[in-house]
């Protein structure tokens, strides 16, 4: 079993809408700390796909904690224009090495029910929240090569690239 702390640190990942292995993959940046013993907080941040147009990006935070290898943690969107305030339930499983968490999310019930799967993996180790400044726009922010897809959008800056 993991501690704690094994958890704690950035991570990098992405979500989507079902389950088929070519749905579109949302990116997302989180960072993660131990509050106690087996429980965590964070923030992620991801490009808008679901709000007022002019919200570039989305943040929210996290709180979950930890059962051997299952992690579990809620999601909560920070307030903004039509930024939906539903609790996003995941349940993950976090790998023997704790660089990896992959599982399902859910959110709603009845007709307003939507799921999909995750993954996440650690960049790094670090605690201090003062470092975790970033923005999924920025050239730091980099999916991991595994975490890639043909699915996902290139990255395009509004520049026309034709002659």
């Amino acid at each position: 079993m993991t501690d704690a702390n094994d958890i704690a640190g950035y991570w990098t990942g992405w979500y989507a809408y079902g389950t088929a292995a070519d749905d579109q993959r949302i990116p997302f940046s989180a960072f993660l700390e131990s509050v106690a013993q087996l429980e965590f907080t964070g923030t992620t941040l991801e490009p808008n796909t679901f709000a007022a147009p002019m919200l570039r990006e989305l943040s929210a935070d996290v709180m979950g904690e930890m059962a051997g290898e299952s992690v579990i943690f809620e999601k909560l969107y920070h307030p903004g224009p039509e930024v939906h305030q539903a609790h996003i339930q995941y349940l993950g499983r976090l790998s023997d090495e704790a660089s990896r968490i992959f599982g399902e999310w859910h959110v709603g019930t009845g007709e307003d029910f939507l799921s999909g799967h995750f993954e996440m993996v650690r960049l790094s180790r670090r605690n201090s929240k003062a470092d975790a400044i970033f923005s999924v726009e920025s050239p730091a922010f980099q999916l991991p090569d595994e975490l890639t897809s043909p699915s996902t959008p290139p990255d395009t800056d509004g520049e026309d690239t034709q002659s």
